[in-house]
């Protein structure tokens, strides 16, 4: 594959990736953010063993060298202004405008390609609890992987309705059971999942998906190559936060970063997120089974006292 400096922010829906995305890509050498629900959904696929690694390794070569290339001609390039992923939106616009000027010469581009020192970033939900079925088809790759309060998860997925919208208002991979949508986070006990209530499905599924990351990164043979951060840590010191961030990217900041940190309104105060944590915990305890809340208390007990053993 000719294509090789793929940065992946990755993390379980609603865990702030939002925070981090617009200043990563204020970094030198980085192109601007990708958002391509397929990069995602063929890992599904294939840890859900309906997809073959045959098929997928070869897919990322060509799909992964298709947008890069198009990223240096200034192709698909998305200028929508609200858009997360919007040029506009990009600390540097003004590359992107200029490349679309660019006359196409494949041979050159393909060498442009193959030399370049620019990272690509995607930004992604949930590859990290999918990290052994990414690993067995791509090797060459960063991850900056953000973990979050499991209460915080829970009561956000809540608020953004995110259950209710799947099928319809929602990229989520979804399938079929007796005319009722489930997401592939629970292909293998779907008839037993669509029997809950709506806050122990969501629960259900934030276990699951923390245990699986927690496992996943401890197990891989690439550890070396992704960066776990904290939610909490990184919105309370960003700057600092985001230096160790350029080091592990092997880039600095650019003029542009600290303006970037301060249009997202970072830092943010750690008192004030703990204070909305406790109200959280307060609604969904009244809603949840007793027996998923005393997990969710463990698990947040292994996060904020050792961040799950990660570090």
């Amino acid at each position: 594959m000719i294509f090789k400096n793929l940065l992946l922010i990755d993390g379980i829906n609603r865990a702030g990736k939002n925070s981090i995305v617009d200043a990563i890509t204020s970094l030198q050498r980085s192109e601007s953010i990708e958002m391509n629900y397929v990069f995602e959904h063929i890992t599904e696929g294939v840890a859900l063993n309906l997809i073959s690694k045959k098929f997928a390794k070869s897919f990322f070569e060509k799909f992964l060298n298709e947008i890069a290339y198009n990223k240096l001609l200034g192709r698909n390039s998305n200028f929508r202004k609200n858009d997360k992923s919007s040029i506009q939106n990009f600390s540097f616009p003004s590359v992107y405008k200029k490349r679309l000027y660019k006359k196409e010469n494949s041979k050159k581009m393909f060498k442009n390609l193959k030399k370049t020192k620019n990272f690509f970033p995607f930004m992604t939900h949930e590859i990290l609890s999918n990290l052994n079925s990414l690993d067995d088809i791509i090797l060459n790759y960063k991850m900056i992987a953000i973990f979050r309060n499991p209460f915080d998860l829970i009561y956000s997925w809540k608020k953004k309705e995110i259950i209710k919208k799947l099928g319809n208002n929602n990229f989520t991979l979804t399938f079929n059971y007796s005319g009722k949508i489930y997401p592939w986070y629970v292909y293998h006990n779907s008839k037993k999942w669509l029997q809950l209530t709506e806050m122990n499905k969501i629960s259900i599924i934030i276990l699951d998906l923390i245990k699986k990351s927690i496992k996943n990164y401890k197990n891989s043979r690439n550890k070396k190559n992704i960066f776990v951060l904290k939610y909490e840590d990184y919105v309370c010191k960003p700057v600092f936060n985001l230096k160790k961030i350029s080091k592990f990217l092997r880039t600095n900041f650019s003029s542009q970063t600290i303006k970037k940190l301060k249009k997202l309104e970072l830092p943010l105060n750690i008192s004030a997120i703990e204070y909305k944590r406790d109200i959280r915990k307060r609604i969904i305890k009244k809603k949840l089974d007793s027996k998923l809340y005393k997990k969710l208390e463990k698990l947040e007990k292994s996060y904020e006292k050792n961040f799950y053993g990660l570090k």
